[in-house]
């Protein structure tokens, strides 16, 4: 049996998005002087739904923890190496 193009590209955003909500769960540590745990969510370029999610969320935790959202680039490539390059304090969480 072969794998088309479609299927191929299919798997590698499948792939991409689990990487992405990986790294969403990460938590992070907060630099903005206050104790609340920030969770970095690495978003798909969309059309603001992600992030009204992340602001949702942020706000019924009741200060809990606070969700801040990172764009990632349009193209896969770019993706995977933003990825790949986390900041220190997601790396050092897993």
């Amino acid at each position: 049996m072969t794998t088309t193009g479609g299927a191929k590209r299919r798997r590698g955003h499948i792939g991409i998005g689990a990487v992405a909500m990986t790294a969403a769960l990460l938590l992070t540590s907060c630099g903005e002087g206050d104790d609340t745990p920030v969770l970095t969510w690495y978003i798909n370029p969309d059309d603001g739904g992600q992030q009204a999610l992340a602001e949702k969320c942020t706000e019924e935790a009741d200060g809990a923890y606070r969700i801040q959202t990172s764009l990632l680039p349009n193209d896969a490539p770019s993706q995977r190496e933003q990825l790949a390059v986390l900041p220190r304090e997601v790396v050092n969480t897993v």
